[in-house]
């Protein structure tokens, strides 16, 4: 049986989490003329009126200014019990500074979840390929094959597209969502 964070069910909260996001996103980067200053990556944080952690890592904004269509990924985690969370903040940095060598990951937007350390993240691509140029990044790729799985019970990944850029009509289509089940791994 697989993990209750895996069920289906969940897939419609995160959605709504991911468009708090993206609302956070379009707040931050209208009108063109508030595009925060600021070398790339840019770190914004902020506070969720409800008191939730967001933070907002810009590495392009240039392309959300147009009504295109990107790629997206969201990701959920159930941290493990034995999670390093200095581990995880470590390498989620290390990661960040990959963004240049990466010129289609546009933004990272992590939401806290609940408070106290469950966070989601939304991460917007100007093209698909680029989610797999990611992906199979080394710093990437060792992040899924090692970190994850010893620091989180469950994972939901979900891919798909923002048609329409940033504009208020557009929204996120998932087009799949992958589970994983950890909390039986080892």
């Amino acid at each position: 049986m697989p993990h209750p964070w895996l069920a289906p069910e969940h897939n419609a909260v995160d959605l709504a989490h991911l468009n708090t996001m993206l609302a956070r996103l379009r707040t931050v980067l209208a009108p063109p003329a508030a595009v925060p200053e600021g070398a790339r990556p840019l770190f914004l944080n902020f506070v969720e009126p409800d008191g939730r952690g967001h933070r907002i890592v810009i590495a392009r904004h240039e392309p959300l200014l147009q009504p295109a269509t990107f790629s997206f990924v969201g990701f959920f985690g159930l941290k493990s019990a034995t999670a390093d969370g200095d581990e995880l903040n470590r390498v989620d940095l290390q990661l960040i500074d990959e963004f240049p060598q990466n010129p289609y990951l546009l933004t990272y937007s992590s939401l806290e979840l609940t408070r106290g350390g469950q966070w989601g993240n939304l991460v917007l691509f100007a093209r698909p390929d680029a989610v797999d140029a990611w992906r199979e990044g080394p710093r990437h790729r060792r992040a899924v094959d090692e970190l994850a799985p010893k620091s989180y019970a469950a994972v939901r990944l979900h891919n798909g597209t923002l048609e329409g850029g940033l504009e208020a009509r557009s929204r996120l289509t998932v087009s799949g969502t992958k589970h994983y089940d950890y909390s039986r791994a080892g």
